[in-house]
This record gives C-alpha cells, sequence and structure tokens, in this order.
C-alpha cells in the first residue's frame, strides 16, 4: 500500500489518511486528515469574526433569490408531495398516530393548567399547554399575553376555577358545549 510523509506531524502515512484534492500531482493533500483538521479549527478560532462576517454577505446576497427558487420549487411540486405524504400517512398510520401520541404526551407534566389568553377574554384548562396555544393559534386566536393561572393535581380542581373564570364572563370551551354560553 503507498505512503506519504505529512508536512503537518512528519509521519509516514497511508494514502487513506489524506484528503483526495486534484491540486496535487499526488492527487492528495499535503497534510493529513488530523493535522488539517488542527489547522482548519486554529484557522477559524483565529478569524471568526471575519469567517462570519463573509457567511453573512453571501447569505444576503444569494437570500432573495434562493427563497424565490424554494417557492418556486414547493408550488410546481405541491400536488406530488401530497400525493406522497398521503400514501405514507394511508401506509402507515399506525406508526404516525403513535408518533403523534407520543410528540404529544412528551408535553404533558402530571398537572392540570388552568390558562387565560387576555386578548381574547378566554380561559382553558389542559395538561398540555405548549400544544393548546398552538392549537389555538391554528384557529386564529391571539395568544399573545397566554398566562397558566393555576396548575392542579386533578381535572376537577382545574374545572372548578375554569367554571369561576367563565362566571366572571370569560369564554371558554367547557362553557360553549355547557350549554351556557349565549350568542348575542
Amino acid at each position: 500500500m503507498a505512503k506519504k510523509i505529512c508536512t503537518g506531524c512528519k509521519a509516514k502515512k497511508n494514502l487513506e489518511e489524506f484528503t483526495k484534492t486534484k491540486q496535487n500531482n499526488s492527487g492528495r493533500t499535503a497534510k493529513c486528515k488530523g493535522c488539517n483538521a488542527v489547522t482548519m479549527k486554529e484557522y477559524a478560532d483565529k478569524n471568526r469574526q471575519s469567517i462570519r462576517d463573509t457567511n453573512l454577505k453571501s447569505y444576503y446576497k444569494h437570500h432573495e433569490k434562493r427563497k424565490e427558487e424554494e417557492k418556486q420549487c414547493y408550488l410546481s411540486n405541491i400536488e406530488e408531495r401530497l400525493k406522497s405524504r398521503k400514501q405514507y400517512y394511508v401506509k402507515n398510520n399506525k406508526k404516525v398516530k403513535k408518533q403523534v401520541m407520543e410528540y404529544y404526551n412528551s408535553f404533558k407534566d402530571g398537572k392540570y393548567h388552568v390558562y387565560t389568553l387576555p386578548e381574547e377574554h378566554y380561559c382553558g384548562q389542559t395538561v398540555t399547554p405548549v400544544v393548546r396555544e398552538r392549537q389555538h393559534r391554528q384557529h386564529g386566536r391571539v395568544t399573545y399575553g397566554m398566562e397558566i393561572v393555576s396548575s392542579f393535581k386533578t381535572k376537577k380542581e382545574a374545572l372548578q376555577l375554569e367554571k369561576a373564570f367563565h362566571k366572571l364572563g370569560w369564554y371558554g370551551e367547557n362553557e360553549l358545549h355547557s350549554g351556557n354560553f349565549k350568542y348575542e
């Protein structure tokens, strides 16, 4: 097997320990992969801000073009992507449902939280505040300022506080389903 001497550590090593390049006659870099990694790390540490500035300039220079290309690609392949997603879901629906439940359950902390959405004058209770906030946003509610008022060990206690809020004029799901809510 062919060997080469590294200009960094001066050790004789197999050619596989050198990165391929077209710049040298040997087809390999002068320094081995280990020495090259050390050199690159030292350069990055010394020139961190310069590298960051160069990367930012490149990002902003090509940002709009890249964004437009991604949009066109997305729009031109949307039907195919939706069809593919549907096929995957039909084929793997038990797996998908399991993953969704694992994700949902990862936010549970064993407590029932009573929360308010002040902008909407809305009060509710949930075991997963993060998920519930996202659901409210998806349904067009303003979630800015969402606040957890209190947390309880049992659902019964949480519902009691939620009902107290409803009696004070706050809207909420239980009020809608109980028939106490009056449309104006």
